[in-house]
């Protein structure tokens, strides 16, 4: 028993050193969330950072919650230890989207969350692992929905123009 539990042990410690490089890699990039490279108010930067967190954390909640044998499957254990490190990636990314780009309204200053059906709503709504999904990505940046990116950068779809 002791030993199904070491790789679990040794996968929340990770998990835990995780967050805190995450929360670390968030408080620099918020100090710079007021300068002029950045397109969104302090308020909105603190907002997304939150939500960024929380993001993390519902991650290393489910991973809290598997059973110690799982962990010791290398194959399960390679795979949940790739997930935490992509998901501190894609929150980071997540933060940069939303506050690289422009509000597409004015007065953003004064609202404390970004109105719904926006493009900064749409990005904090995303779940982490879209943020590793070109296609999403995508989406994002052109603005266009429902269009296949996805399945354009895989080859499976065309657009004529």
């Amino acid at each position: 028993e002791m030993l199904l539990q070491r790789r679990k042990h040794l996968h929340l410690s990770m998990l835990k050193n995780l967050r805190e490089e995450l929360h670390l890699d968030l408080e620099a990039k918020m100090e710079h969330v007021a300068s002029e490279t950045f397109k969104v108010s302090r308020s909105w930067g603190n907002h997304c950072a939150s939500r960024a967190k929380e993001d993390f954390d519902g991650m290393c909640k489910r991973h809290e919650g598997l059973e110690g044998a799982l962990l010791n499957d290398d194959e399960e254990y390679k795979v949940r230890m790739t997930e935490a490190i992509l998901c501190k990636k894609w929150a980071l990314m997540k933060f940069e989207h939303f506050t690289e780009n422009e509000p597409e309204y004015q007065g953003s200053d004064q609202q404390p969350a970004p109105p719904s059906g926006s493009l900064h709503h749409r990005i904090l709504a995303l779940p982490l692992a879209d943020f590793g999904r070109p296609g999403v990505l995508r989406e994002l940046v052109m603005g266009v929905m429902g269009f296949p990116w996805a399945a354009m950068e895989q080859g499976e779809a065309h657009a004529d123009l």
